[in-house]
C-alpha cells in the first residue's frame, strides 16, 4: 500500500451571485452643497429594506449624476429604477427613458414613482395625527409644483388630495400650485395659521423650501407645514412595500 495519498477533488468555486440593482432616481437640486443629502439618506434606508438589491441613488440635476451611476453599474446587471417623484409627467414619462437610453439602459425596468402608491395619502395622514396629536386635524391646504408641460402633476396632487379627503374625513381639499393656476403665490395673503398645509414635494430642493417654506416664513405663518411628503418618516417602508409586491408580480409572469 502506498503511503502516498490521492490528491483530494477539488470543491467547484462558488461564484458570488450579483444582487439586482435598484436604482433609485430623484430629480435633484443642481449644484448647491447638500442640496440632495435628504435622498441620499432616503436611499439608504430603501436599502435597509431591500436587502435582496444593491441600492443605488442618482439624480437628473446635480450630483451624484445618473449618467455617473449608471456607468458604474455593469451591463451584466438586471437594473429596476424607482422614481422618486410625485407624478408620472414629463420626467418619469420621457426625461428619465430617454437618458436611460442613451446610456445603453433601455432594458432598465422603470416602477411607478411616489406620487402613484396607493398608500401615500394614509401615511401622511397618520403623521399629521401624530404631528398634530389631534385625531381631528385643522383644515387641509395641498401645495404641488404642477407644471406648465403637461397635466399629469397637477391631476396627481388633485388625485392626492381626494384620497386625502378620505383619510382624514375631510371635504374640498383644495390644490395650490406654483407653476400652473390656482397659484400658490396669488393665495398666500389669505392662508392663515388655522390651515394644514402639506408640501406635495418629494424632496427638499429649492421649490419646497425656498418658494413655499420660506415663502410662508417670511409672511409670519404660524400654522402646521409638513414637511416634503417623500421624506416623511415611513416613506422608505412604503416604497419598498411596493417595490417588493410589483417585483414579485413581475416575477410570477415572467417565470
Amino acid at each position: 500500500m502506498s503511503g502516498t495519498r490521492s490528491p483530494s477533488p477539488k470543491a467547484p468555486a462558488i461564484r458570488a451571485v450579483k444582487r439586482p440593482v435598484l436604482l433609485a432616481v430623484a430629480h435633484g437640486a443642481g449644484a448647491r452643497t447638500g442640496a440632495n443629502d435628504a435622498f441620499l439618506a432616503f436611499s439608504r434606508e430603501l436599502g435597509e429594506q431591500l436587502p435582496d438589491y444593491e441600492i443605488k441613488a442618482a439624480v437628473l440635476n446635480g450630483e451624484p449624476s445618473l449618467e455617473t451611476v449608471v456607468a458604474s453599474i455593469g451591463a451584466d446587471r438586471k437594473v429596476t429604477v424607482y422614481p422618486h417623484f410625485l407624478s408620472d409627467g414629463y420626467y418619469v414619462s420621457k426625461a428619465l427613458p430617454r437618458r436611460l437610453e442613451k446610456l445603453g439602459r433601455e432594458d432598465a425596468r422603470i416602477l411607478a414613482p411616489l406620487g402613484l402608491m396607493a398608500g401615500l395619502p394614509g401615511l401622511v395622514a397618520r403623521n399629521m395625527r401624530r404631528e398634530l396629536s389631534s385625531a381631528q386635524l385643522p383644515p387641509v391646504i395641498v401645495i404641488a409644483h404642477g407644471s406648465a408641460m403637461g397635466k399629469r402633476p397637477k391631476l396627481a396632487a388633485e388625485g392626492f388630495a381626494d384620497s386625502l379627503e378620505r383619510e382624514i374625513g375631510q371635504t374640498g381639499i383644495p390644490c395650490l400650485f406654483l407653476e400652473e393656476a390656482p397659484f400658490f403665490e396669488e393665495a398666500l395673503p389669505m392662508i392663515g395659521a388655522d390651515f394644514s398645509l402639506i408640501r406635495y414635494f418629494a424632496a427638499n430642493g429649492g421649490h419646497s423650501e425656498e418658494d413655499v417654506a420660506n415663502a410662508l416664513k417670511a409672511r409670519g405663518h404660524a400654522g402646521y407645514l409638513s414637511e416634503p411628503v417623500g421624506l416623511m418618516p415611513g416613506v422608505s417602508e412604503l416604497v419598498a412595500g411596493e417595490i417588493a409586491v410589483a417585483c414579485a408580480a413581475r416575477h410570477r409572469l415572467t417565470a
